[in-house]
């Protein structure tokens, strides 16, 4: 039998159009992602300030403490974020050993978080960056194309 062509549909993700604060959104959609993609610990947001050249975690959703809370960093010393924006495209890191050589605090204090892997999204909003969006998991070897 054929699917109508019109028919009621329950969304999940409705409350993302809703009124509620963003870091109540980004744990439901968090919940969402994560019974899908059970690996995804985490999700943060930081936002790009471009008259100071920093970034700054705005919001986060984890089961664990965040380990970056009202974290902020000059993007200028973050060569690999900053490839990413010259790219334009996401950043798959299924490995985060890789990092552990690294000197910046938000490097050791993701090492520190034992995250085995990362997916980093560069947001734009009318061609200018404005930040990025982490998911990170305690998994190495998760995120794929």
């Amino acid at each position: 039998m054929d699917k109508p062509s019109v028919y009621s549909h329950q969304d999940p993700l409705k409350k993302l159009g809703s009124s509620s604060p963003l870091l109540e959104k980004l744990r439901l959609l968090h919940g969402h992602l994560k019974h899908q993609h059970h690996y995804i610990d985490r999700i943060a947001v930081a936002l790009f300030d471009a008259k100071t050249d920093t970034l700054k975690t705005f919001a986060w959703s984890s089961e664990h403490e965040s380990p970056l809370t009202h974290y902020q960093a000059s993007l200028s010393d973050a060569p690999s974020l900053i490839e990413i924006i010259k790219s334009g495209n996401p950043r798959v890191v299924n490995n985060m050993e890789i990092f552990s050589d690294g000197q910046n605090t938000h490097t050791r204090v993701l090492e520190k978080s034992h995250f085995g892997s990362s997916y980093t999204f560069p947001m734009y909003q009318d061609g200018q960056f404005i930040g990025f969006i982490f998911f990170n998991s305690f998994e190495k070897n998760v995120f794929e194309e």
